[in-house]
């Protein structure tokens, strides 16, 4: 009797814990009950979050944009004006509490304030996969960047969601390992071993397949150390801050003529992959060039 008993308690737990697994995480008194009403799913909110989070951190402004954008093309112009800053909050601290997202609070020296970014972690990426089927292979490894390297990883976001944005119109086919997912492929990844900020693969609908190498560049400190990388494989694909820097690593005492060719990031944000003014060492502009 006794030993029914516990098994009985034992099945409810289950389904207690398996109804709590599968229930979206927004709950009816937030964004959920805006969502129902105007027929937008509180699971396809969480989508569209960990699909931006799938580029790289965001800040809370990024977030909010891109469910903006979302609502904005379910034709849904009345969410965009109720979805509060409260209710959006709570909305991600929720999501924070399930482990469904993480999230870290910086401080940006050069304006004085403080600010949050925000990420995915392995259990939002597993249900972004599982229930849109989007690609591994587009997603970034889920974590937060070191206090002082914050900008750093802002710009890689930046240059993600560019080649998310520019390769369908072209017919690309596209794959990003950041160095995190690189060196954990790495069948003898070694201490000091160098890997990129990003690996890219583009496939054209003609077969012919390309590998490039992207390295995001803002400081001028070590320098010729930053140029010996480059020096080491061919077809990088260098974003640096400005002008200035392109031409302080081309300066440099490291041979990197043919094996790189640079932009700054806000360009190339701007104009895309295949748009994008790029430069050679010398300071012509030359095209998105390949040496297989």
């Amino acid at each position: 009797m006794l030993a029914d008993t516990h098994n009985i308690l034992y099945k409810q737990l289950v389904m207690m814990v398996y109804r709590l697994l599968i229930t979206p995480v927004f709950e009816v008194d937030y964004i959920s009950k805006e969502a129902i009403e105007l027929d937008i799913s509180p699971r396809g909110i969480e989508l569209t979050i960990f699909e931006l989070l799938s580029s790289g951190c965001a800040t809370y402004p990024d977030i909010k944009a891109a469910l903006t954008e979302a609502f904005a093309s379910h034709q849904q112009t009345s969410m965009i004006s109720r979805l509060s800053d409260d209710s959006l909050y709570k909305t991600l601290s929720l999501l924070r509490k399930r482990n469904l997202i993480q999230s870290c609070r910086y401080f940006d020296r050069a304006r004085s304030r403080n600010f949050v970014l925000y990420a995915n972690t392995e259990n939002s990426i597993e249900v972004l996969v599982r229930e849109s089927g989007y690609r591994r292979d587009h997603i970034r490894s889920p974590y937060l960047p070191g206090r002082y390297s914050y900008w750093h990883d802002m710009d890689l976001t930046k240059v993600v969601r560019t080649i998310k944005r520019d390769c369908p119109p072209y017919s690309y086919f596209f794959g990003l390992k950041d160095e995190y997912a690189l060196r954990r492929s790495a069948e003898k990844a070694k201490k000091g071993d160098l890997y990129p900020d990003l690996e890219l693969h583009l496939r054209a609908r003609s077969g012919d397949e390309y590998f490039f190498r992207i390295e995001v560049q803002r400081h001028r400190q070590r320098v010729d150390e930053f140029a010996r990388k480059l020096s080491k494989h061919r077809n990088n694909l260098v974003l640096c801050k400005d002008q200035a820097l392109i031409h302080d690593i081309a300066d440099s005492h490291v041979y990197v003529d043919n094996n790189a060719i640079f932009a700054v990031i806000d360009d190339f944000a701007e104009n895309g992959l295949f748009k994008t003014r790029w430069l050679s060492t010398n300071g012509q502009i030359v095209g998105l060039r390949y040496s297989g």
